[in-house]
């Protein structure tokens, strides 16, 4: 998992990271500096893989040749 903080206000994000305390950090500290903007969003990315795997039943029907 990936996290990041972006200030709603003004765009601005914080590192990506491995870690949730840096972001977090960086979202303490951007709001200490700007005491108007105290609305944040996470950004969180989950790696997925996905592949196509044929289904035993679609074997059975299949022709053969």
């Amino acid at each position: 998992m990936l996290y990041a903080m972006q200030c709603a206000v003004d765009e601005e994000t914080s590192p990506t990271s491995e870690n949730f305390a840096e972001p977090q950090d960086w979202v303490l500290r951007h709001c200490g500096q700007n005491p108007s903007h105290h609305t944040c969003r996470e950004i969180t990315t989950r790696p997925w893989r996905a592949w196509r795997q044929p289904c035993p039943a679609s074997l059975a029907q299949a022709p053969h040749r």
